[in-house]
C-alpha cells in the first residue's frame, strides 16, 4: 500500500513532521487567545454559512445563522457576504465549493453535538473543530499528493521532494493560508490541483470510465470552490513532451474513449449545477452575478504593481518565484513544448489575479490567489535543480528563511498589517526589535470596481489645527446618501498633515466612518488607526491618506458620518485635512 511506503520513507516522515508542526503552529494562535470560535472567519463565514443555512436552519437570508454566529462574537459578525436582491430575495456572494468539501466533518459535527448534548447550531467549538479538521484533511492531502507528483512527473530522489516542497512551502503564502487561516479557499484548492495533476498523469497512462469520473469531480469542485482556478486547464499539454503526443491522446480520447468522456462531462455539470440550484434555493432565479459591485478590468492590469510593488508585489513578497522563472529558460531548452505551455498557464494566470477590481486581494502574506498555483508556477525549479543544484537550493533556503521571518513576525504582532509600503517592507524584517509590535497599520484601499460617477467635499480643514488630551471628538462631517439608491458603492478618502507633539507612541487615535439609518439596530462602523507607522511626525510633518469603502451591500443605510477620534488622549497637531467621498458605479 501508498500509505504504508510512504510511512517508511524517513524523507516522507520529515514533510509529516513538519506539516505537525505548522499544525501545532496554527492551533497555538487560536489557543494562546482562547478564539477556537474564530476558526470560522472572515471570508470563511461567507463561504461555510450555507451549511449551517441548509441543513440547520433552512434559511435561504442567512440571518438566523448569523445571528447564532453574533453569539459567540459578542455580537460582532459580519454581514458583508450577504447581498440583497431589487425583489427582496438574499444571497450569499461566496461560492459553496467549501461547503460542499466540508459537509462529511460538518455532519460529524452534528452528530457528535447531539451525542454530547451539545447545541446543534452549526457555530459551536465542536463544529469550529471539525471545520479545522477538515481543513487539516485537505492541507495534508495537498502536501501528499504534491509529493506523489514530484515523483511520477519528474521523478525527483525522495531525499529532495520532501525538503523541496517544505522550502517552496515557508517560501510562499502556501504555509500561512493553510494553516493560519483554514476557513479561506487556499488549502483547499491546493489539494484540488494536487488532484488534478495527479489525475491528468494517471490518464495519460490508461483512460478509464473511473478515472475520467473522478477528473470531472474533480475540475467541477476547483470551478465551485474559485471559478478562475479552471485556468489550470490550460497547463493539461505540459504532461506531454510534445505536440503530436498531446494531440494524438485528444483524438483517443474523442473517438476511442467518446462513451467515457461523457461520464466526465456528467459529473462535471452535476457538481458545477449546485451553485445554479443555490441561487435558486437563495433567490428564486438560476443565475446571479454573486460578486455585485466587484469585476475584473482586463484592459488596465497593473502589471508592475502586481510583480514589483512594495505594497504587494509578486516578486518581493513570494520571491521563490524568481527562481521559477530562471528555472523556466532551463526547462525550455530541454523542452519547448512543455516550457511554453507552463508559459501560457503562468501568463493568463497572472492576468487573471492581477485583473481584479482589487489586485492585492487585502492581503497580509502574500499575494493570496497564487497560494494554491504553487504546485504547478513552481515546476521550472525542478529543471534549475537538476541544472544548478547548488543555486536552486542556496535560493529556496534564502527565501525560505525570509518566509520564516515572516511567519515569526505575524506570530508575535511585528507583521504589517495586510500591506507594505517602501519604508517598512525591509524595517518589518528586524523581528528582535520590540519597537516593530504593531508598529505598522497601512490603510490604503483598492478602490471599488467600476467608475466614479459622483463625489463630494465633506471637510476642507487647512488650517492647523491642535488636538488636547481632553479633545475626544474632532473634525465631524456628516452626509445624506441620495434616495433611491441605483447600485452605488461609497469610498471614503481622508488627506491630512500629522505632527506628534510628545514622543509617546501613537495609538488610540482613530479616523471613524460611521454608516447607518435611525431605527435600524446594526450599522457599518470602522475605526481605522490614524498612522501608518506609529513614530511618523515625531521630527516632522507627515503627509498621510486613508481609504476605505463605506460597506453597504444591502443599501439599507442613509446616514454616513466621519470623524477624528481620540480614546487615547494623545497631544498633536493636523493641518490640510480633506474628507472626501466618493460614488462608483
Amino acid at each position: 500500500m501508498w500509505t504504508e511506503s510512504f510511512l517508511k520513507d524517513k524523507w516522507k516522515i520529515l514533510l509529516i513532521g513538519f506539516l505537525a508542526y505548522f499544525t501545532f503552529w496554527g492551533y497555538s494562535w487560536y489557543a494562546e487567545k482562547n478564539e477556537f470560535s474564530y476558526i470560522i472567519r472572515s471570508d470563511g463565514s461567507g463561504y461555510y454559512a450555507y451549511l449551517p443555512s441548509v441543513f440547520i436552519y433552512d434559511d435561504p437570508t442567512y440571518e438566523k445563522a448569523q445571528q447564532v454566529e453574533a453569539n459567540y462574537h459578542h455580537g460582532n459578525v459580519s454581514k458583508n457576504y450577504t447581498f440583497e436582491t431589487r425583489d427582496g430575495a438574499h444571497y450569499n456572494k461566496y461560492f459553496p465549493g467549501l461547503a460542499v468539501l466540508q459537509v462529511p466533518f460538518f455532519l460529524l459535527a452534528c452528530l457528535f453535538s447531539k451525542m454530547v448534548g451539545a447545541p446543534v447550531d452549526g457555530y459551536s467549538t465542536i463544529f469550529q473543530v471539525f471545520f479545522w479538521i477538515g481543513s487539516l484533511f485537505y492541507i495534508y492531502a495537498g502536501f501528499f499528493l504534491w509529493w506523489r507528483l514530484l515523483k511520477a512527473y519528474f521523478n525527483l530522489k525522495t531525499s529532495l521532494i520532501s525538503p523541496f516542497i517544505l522550502l517552496i512551502a515557508i517560501a510562499s503564502p502556501v504555509i500561512f493560508y493553510s494553516f493560519k487561516t483554514p476557513s479561506f479557499t487556499h488549502g483547499y484548492s491546493l489539494f484540488l490541483i494536487a488532484a488534478f495533476l495527479t489525475l491528468l498523469l494517471k490518464l495519460k497512462e490508461t483512460i478509464t470510465t473511473k478515472r475520467l469520473a473522478l477528473f470531472g469531480l474533480t475540475i467541477g469542485l476547483i470551478f465551485l470552490l474559485r471559478p478562475t482556478n479552471l485556468i489550470v486547464l490550460l497547463a493539461v499539454p505540459i504532461v506531454w513532451t510534445s505536440w503530436d503526443s498531446f494531440f494524438n491522446w485528444i483524438k483517443t480520447l474523442f473517438t476511442t474513449h467518446i462513451r467515457k468522456l461523457l461520464v466526465l462531462f456528467l459529473v462535471f455539470f452535476g457538481i458545477v449545477s449546485i451553485l445554479f440550484i443555490s441561487w435558486k434555493w437563495q433567490t428564486g432565479k438560476w443565475l446571479v452575478w454573486s460578486y455585485s459591485g466587484e469585476g475584473f478590468d482586463f484592459l488596465h492590469t497593473p502589471f508592475l504593481s502586481g510583480f514589483f510593488s512594495f505594497r504587494m508585489g509578486l516578486f518581493l513578497h513570494t520571491p521563490v518565484m524568481i527562481l521559477a522563472i530562471v528555472g523556466w529558460f532551463y526547462w525550455f531548452k530541454e523542452n519547448r513544448f512543455q516550457a511554453l505551455w507552463w508559459a501560457l498557464y503562468a501568463f493568463v494566470n497572472v492576468w487573471v489575479i492581477f485583473s481584479w477590481w482589487c489586485w492585492d486581494y487585502e492581503s497580509s502574506f502574500g499575494n493570496r490567489p497564487f497560494t494554491e498555483h504553487m504546485v504547478l508556477l513552481t515546476l521550472p525549479l525542478v529543471f534549475l535543480l537538476k541544472k544548478q543544484a547548488k543555486l536552486a537550493l542556496s535560493g529556496l533556503v534564502i527565501f525560505a528563511l525570509l518566509g520564516f521571518i515572516r511567519l515569526y513576525t505575524y506570530s508575535i504582532g511585528q507583521v504589517v498589517d495586510q500591506r507594505f509600503t517602501k519604508e517598512n517592507y525591509l524595517s518589518s524584517l528586524r523581528f528582535w526589535d520590540n519597537q516593530n509590535e504593531g508598529r505598522w497599520y497601512f490603510t490604503r484601499a483598492c478602490e471599488p470596481h467600476g467608475n466614479i460617477v459622483n463625489s463630494w467635499e465633506l471637510l476642507n480643514q487647512k488650517e492647523e489645527i491642535i488636538f488636547q488630551p481632553s479633545d475626544e471628538f474632532k473634525l465631524t462631517a456628516e452626509f445624506t446618501f441620495p434616495q433611491p439608491r441605483k447600485g452605488e458603492r461609497y469610498f471614503v478618502r481622508a488627506e491630512l498633515d500629522k505632527q506628534l507633539l510628545d514622543h509617546q507612541p501613537f495609538e488610540q487615535v482613530f479616523f471613524v466612518i460611521d454608516v447607518y439609518k435611525d431605527g435600524l439596530s446594526h450599522r457599518y462602523y470602522r475605526a481605522m488607526d490614524l498612522y501608518n507607522d506609529k513614530q511618523e511626525g515625531r521630527e516632522n510633518w507627515k503627509s498621510l491618506i486613508f481609504e476605505t469603502e463605506a460597506c453597504d451591500y444591502k443599501e439599507e443605510y442613509d446616514q454616513l458620518k466621519v470623524y477624528i477620534w481620540n480614546p487615547g488622549k494623545k497631544q498633536f497637531k493636523l493641518k490640510n485635512v480633506r474628507f472626501r467621498l466618493e460614488a462608483y458605479k
